[in-house]
């Protein structure tokens, strides 16, 4: 089966010279920014588009649920908590990639370059 087909409304763009159309324009809000933190403020074609995707996407994968699971347990397994990366630095800074209480996804840190001997300090007074 296939998914849902989003419908294309070709609107022109142009950046640096250079011009191209874009037929899923619609599919971004003007105010995606605000979308992000409430949905509901989603325009009501790009909202009943994305429910049907969704839709879509979960009947075709309910086979899979309990594998999902499965992974998902096996890689938080890997994962520790509280892990915290060996930083990467770059000119007067250093990066690090850090989770914290079973977070889905790393925060990404930066702070003013430190030496090897300063990490560990470093590292739990960035908390």
């Amino acid at each position: 089966m296939n998914g849902p087909q989003a419908k294309r409304l070709p609107v022109l763009r142009e950046a640096h010279g250079v011009q191209w159309e874009d037929p899923f324009a619609w599919l971004r809000a003007d105010n995606w920014q605000d979308c992000v933190d409430d949905p509901e403020q989603l325009p009501v074609d790009i909202k009943a588009y994305l429910a049907a995707e969704n839709d879509w996407y979960n009947s075709s994968m309910s086979d899979t649920l309990a594998l999902q699971k499965t992974l998902l347990q096996e890689m938080k397994g890997r994962i520790e908590s509280n892990d915290v990366s060996l930083p990467d630095t770059e000119g007067a800074w250093s990066y690090l990639e850090r989770y914290r209480d079973d977070d889905e996804h790393p925060s990404y840190w930066r702070m003013p370059r430190i030496s090897d001997e300063d990490y560990a300090s470093q590292v739990i007074r960035c908390d």
